[in-house]
């Protein structure tokens, strides 16, 4: 067997069922396997590789799983760049295999060559590349494997040329790839449910992994129970109905009074599955020393870089549903400072309410759509 036929049966058993590629002259033994395998893998060709990415990170944010993405080495691979680092930003698994020059051609500058190391590193969670054709298979399970484990996210995979089509043995089949929970200790959700109950003015914080679908779910429970307002991290709009008595809006890149007197008011602040970017706890602002917040999140790293007074290394939906069960049913006042900052994000959506330099409102434009469309 060819090992891009290997490699593709890899992918295949690991579970993955969707593809997307420019075709390329770098890894045509991958190409044949795909189109023998075609009722296995859907192998969507798309018109730019930046699409292919985008495509796969839309694929993988709404399935969970990973989608493939096939390119060539230098501008092909730095077009799927974009979407490569979109993934990787909103901890979307993807897969990203980039043809690459011959083996022994390798750091000699041949034709479109690239270091896919040192260009992709930052923005994925691992850049592999086989020694021999007979590590590609292994390498394309790898890849899956990494993808979906702890934080999702994007692993790019290199494919050199002459690999391809080298004989080698089939992949051993493993079954489609099973993520592992990352499950916290018991003592952890107890102090933080504890934290949050003896808060009287509590934030929650939603971010990108907090937008899974079993995560959403967590999430509307745990606003309920606690009583505490929400806001959402930048651009995850979508992890609660913002029509929620407990939604307070979205922390975008231009600051807007009424959520930062809510992050100044309130004593207790819960980050639930954010990375916590610039924007989103403005320029980390938020989580000034000497506040008492914590930290949800299932990648060691990232609770790492901020220091939480309680960091929780867990999945989002499986702590939710402990600690909301452990949570006091909220007083008076604390639903009273929920209702305050729903009203304000409310008064701050409707059109008209905030100042427009030229002749287009854009807010007025986007009353108008929604009325209009279903």
């Amino acid at each position: 067997m060819e090992a891009g036929a290997a490699l593709v049966g890899a992918l295949i058993d690991a579970g993955v069922d969707t593809a997307f590629t420019v075709p390329g002259e770098s890894f045509l033994a991958v190409l044949e396997a795909l189109r023998l395998n075609r009722n296995r893998v859907r192998l969507v060709s798309v018109r730019q590789e930046g699409g292919g990415t985008l495509a796969a990170n839309a694929y993988g944010a709404i399935r969970g799983a990973p989608a493939a993405v096939f390119v060539s080495r230098g501008p092909g691979a730095t077009n799927a760049s974009i979407g490569l680092h979109t993934a990787h930003q909103d901890s979307v698994p993807m897969v990203l295999f980039i043809g690459q020059v011959r083996s022994r051609m390798r750091g000699r500058e041949a034709f479109q060559e690239i270091d896919p190391h040192s260009a992709f590193a930052s923005m994925s969670k691992a850049v592999l590349e086989p020694k021999d054709a007979a590590e590609m298979a292994k390498m394309a399970r790898m890849a899956v494997e990494i993808s979906v484990s702890g934080r999702p996210g994007p692993v790019v995979v290199v494919m050199p040329r002459d690999f391809g089509e080298v004989d080698v043995a089939p992949a051993p089949e493993e079954g489609i790839v099973q993520r592992m929970d990352v499950t916290a200790e018991a003592a952890a959700l107890e102090d933080l449910a504890q934290a949050l109950n003896a808060a009287e003015r509590p934030l929650i914080l939603a971010g990108e992994l907090a937008r899974q679908p079993a995560a959403r779910d967590a999430l509307r429970g745990f606003v309920e129970a606690s009583g505490a307002p929400m806001i959402c991290g930048y651009r995850c709009q979508d992890v609660l109905n913002n029509t929620h008595a407990g939604y307070a809006g979205h922390l975008e890149i231009n600051p807007v009074a009424y959520q930062d007197k809510l992050i100044q008011d309130s004593d207790f602040i819960c980050v639930v599955g954010s990375r916590l970017d610039g924007i989103t706890s403005r320029e980390e602002g938020m989580i000034a020393v000497g506040r008492d917040w914590a930290h949800i999140h299932p990648d060691p790293a990232v609770l790492a870089r901020f220091g939480a007074s309680r960091r929780v290394l867990a999945d989002i939906a499986p702590t939710l549903a402990v600690v909301t069960d452990a949570l006091d049913r909220p007083s008076m006042s604390r639903l009273a400072w929920r209702d305050a900052a729903h009203d304000a994000f409310m008064a701050f959506s409707k059109v008209g309410s905030y100042p427009v330099h030229g002749e287009v409102d854009v807010s007025v434009v986007a009353a108008q759509a929604r009325e209009m469309l279903p």
